[in-house]
């Protein structure tokens, strides 16, 4: 059991949005006194309740913001670093604090100085484009590596983020594999069986490149000049908004696809549980874009997805085996081949007897492998043999 000692945990904005795995390690390890420490404060939410939540804004005028992202680590950066070190010190020794907890790799380099000033453990946890696109990139490279060496433990998210932070120098024992603690009992186990309509497929990515929203729409679009009764619903939000809505309006596809921005949804779980029962199929073309990032994990949308019992079709993306065996708990598509994807999601409207082998057995991996009491526990033992 691990001792009572208080954490704290470190992110970088606090809410955003699809986020609450991180926010699940903070509120349900309440015995352990868990503080939560971040720079910026997106908006107020009054259900962060359970923890003792610290925020700092610092005003910094969008050229100064422009002029330091040029300078890279120069001076405006290093300021900022200094009073983000200062703030965060005087809450440490306020709270006693015995282990720092990282959310990204973009929030551990920052508390490098804080852990060898204070002879605090750090545990960092790489979610995702920390550690794809920021391991190509010299600007994060020249971060990280320091950190490397000053973590106490880094937590990665699958075998491949392991093998790339090791093939970086990265001590092997430092890293520890981890799925995320999900709580998948709102997402109860349902059988899929044919409503008298053309199945419906879902969607839940952000609107960015990896997701590989044009293989999809491209995918569909082959299905719906034989099938005009099918449909598919894409849950999200990012920059890439409006060229997706532009890329449905150019296929035709207007009346068979909805596209809905979920940024200001404030409970993303309570409104995806919800949706999931209208649908009959999970989709996820994902691939790596042009600048590296790709999932660095297993995807969250789809395990919650799997969860619920919907078939799943999905690219090997890093992180996928951890939740999908293929043509057992889900269906693979070759990375970036749009005929591949429309074969596969064809064949599963072809074989609707299909949908509940591979749901049930997809949902019965994931309560097991990503149980949200199990995963604690992991990760309380991480901090016990640190502290």
């Amino acid at each position: 059991m691990f001792p009572k000692k208080n954490i704290a945990h470190f992110v970088e904005s606090f809410p955003v949005t699809g986020q609450d795995y991180i926010y699940n390690q903070i509120l349900n390890n309440a015995d352990t006194g868990a503080i939560f420490i971040t720079e910026r404060l997106i908006q107020n939410r009054n259900t962060f309740n359970l923890a003792p939540f610290y925020y700092k804004r610092y005003s910094r005028c969008s050229f100064l913001n422009r002029l330091s992202s040029k300078l890279n680590d120069g001076l405006f950066n290093r300021i900022h670093l200094q009073k983000f070190n200062s703030y965060a010190q005087k809450i440490l020794e306020e709270n006693k604090v015995s282990l720092m907890h990282a959310h990204f790799g973009s929030m551990g380099y920052k508390l490098i100085g804080l852990r060898k000033k204070l002879n605090i453990p750090l545990v960092v946890t790489f979610y995702g484009v920390d550690v794809s696109y920021c391991l190509k990139s010299r600007l994060w490279l020249t971060r990280f590596r320091p950190m490397f060496e000053s973590a106490d433990r880094l937590i990665v998210l699958c075998e491949e983020a392991k093998d790339r932070l090791i093939g970086l120098g990265c001590e092997p024992e430092k890293i520890c594999i981890w799925n995320i603690g999900m709580d998948l009992e709102g997402f109860p186990y349902r059988e899929r069986q044919c409503r008298g309509q053309g199945p419906g497929f879902l969607t839940a990515a952000r609107f960015v490149e990896k997701k590989g929203y044009p293989i999809l729409l491209k995918a569909f679009s082959i299905l719906a000049e034989k099938r005009k009764d099918i449909h598919l619903t894409a849950l999200g939000y990012g920059p890439l908004k409006g060229r997706i809505q532009k890329m449905i309006a150019d296929s035709g596809l207007g009346s068979m696809v909805t596209l809905i921005d979920t940024e200001k949804i404030e409970d993303f779980n309570q409104f995806y549980r919800q949706l999931l029962p209208q649908h009959d199929i999970f989709v996820l073309p994902s691939v790596i874009a042009r600048d590296g990032d790709d999932e660095g994990g297993p995807a969250l949308s789809l395990v919650y997805a799997q969860a619920a019992g919907l078939p799943v079709v999905a690219t090997p993306f890093a992180g996928a085996s951890r939740s999908i065996i293929d043509n057992k708990t889900g269906l693979f598509v070759e990375s970036g081949n749009t005929r591949d994807l429309a074969d596969k999601m064809q064949y599963l409207i072809d074989n609707p007897d299909i949908w509940n082998n591979l749901g049930r057995a997809g949902s019965d991996l994931v309560k097991n492998e990503f149980s949200l009491h199990k995963q604690l526990k992991v990760l309380e033992d991480i901090y016990a043999s640190l502290v």
